[in-house]
């Protein structure tokens, strides 16, 4: 079985009050624990902002070419959404606040709503999921971990000119 790659976050600062069209906050993004840059969001609509981490610019760029990969992977199993960070962001918080269940409901486009947030208890999760299921056929379940997973990507290799 091939190792997947854990995509996580750390140091999240959500500013709620600035939070218009997508939510406001900054976070270190870990691949394997390891940090590979900055994610930035303002807030007002739009995707993240990314800051590859690295002391020279051969890391930066690979680190680039990593975030990337990742989003054209999430893209390919998504419907072509390829904002995995909204997500991760929204899977740490549900993995941090553990007071409900996070799922995506297929064939949806993102402004019709096809995310689904159903808070309850923890001891409630396993009576509510069949009865999600049954309302949305081929629902995908975001279980409270604060990562995704992805499959292993070629690692970028600096190319000279």
């Amino acid at each position: 079985m091939i190792k997947k790659i854990r995509v996580t976050m750390s140091s999240v600062k959500e500013y709620k009050l600035l939070s218009e069209e997508t939510p406001c906050y900054s976070a270190n993004l870990l691949v394997d624990r390891k940090k590979i840059g900055l994610l930035t969001n303002d807030g007002k609509g739009g995707c993240c902002d990314f800051t590859p981490a690295g002391k020279t610019d051969t890391e930066r760029r690979v680190n680039w070419q990593l975030f990337d990969a990742l989003c054209k992977q999430w893209a390919a199993r998504n419907d072509g959404w390829s904002e995995f960070t909204l997500d991760l962001l929204s899977a740490h918080q549900d993995a941090h606040d553990q007071k409900g269940i996070m799922f995506r409901i297929p064939g949806q486009a993102y402004e019709d709503g096809q995310w689904g947030i159903v808070k309850c208890k923890k001891s409630e999760r396993a009576s509510l999921k069949p009865k999600i299921e049954t309302k949305y056929p081929g629902v995908t379940f975001f279980e409270p971990v604060d990562y995704l997973e992805f499959d292993p990507v070629e690692q970028p290799k600096e190319v000279t000119v």
